[in-house]
Order: structure tokens, then sequence, then C-alpha cells
């Protein structure tokens, strides 16, 4: 459905998005980014699951492919988008 598409593509957009936002700053604080006194170590580790649960970014991303090519399909028959 579009509901899933469009769910789909936000939830790999934002996990993937926070991910490298932490990674980011814990690079960029260098070893202190490591220190537990950063608390980025623990937001790294919290963050990581979302890549992965509820669906795999990779794959939830290929679910939303195929919705947009049968979305085509349907668009270029001369059908109303009704999927």
């Amino acid at each position: 459905s579009e509901l899933h598409a469009v769910s789909g593509v936000l939830k790999a957009k934002g996990s993937w998005f926070a991910q490298s936002t932490v990674t980011e700053c814990r690079e960029m604080l260098g070893g202190h980014g490591y220190s537990s006194f950063s608390g980025l170590g623990r937001y790294y580790n919290d963050n990581d699951i979302n890549t992965t649960w509820e669906g795999d970014n990779n794959i939830v991303l290929q679910q939303t492919s195929k919705y947009l090519l049968k979305a085509i399909k349907s668009k270029e028959k001369g059908s109303v988008l009704n999927l």
C-alpha cells in the first residue's frame, strides 16, 4: 500500500540519518567521543538496531521499489493509481 511505501522510506532514511549523525559526532570529538562521559556510545548502540528491526532497511526499500514499479506500470496503462 501507499502508506507502507512511504513509511518504509521514512524509517530507512531516518534510521540511517540518525546512525550517521551519531557516528559523525563521535568522530568529531576524537577520543572523547568514545568516552562514556560523552554518552555517544550509548546513543550509537541504542540506535544501531533501528536499521534492522521492523524490517531491514534494504528489504523495506526493495518493497517500496516494487510498489513504485507497480504504480508506474499501472499509470502507463492509463489506469488510476489505486494500488
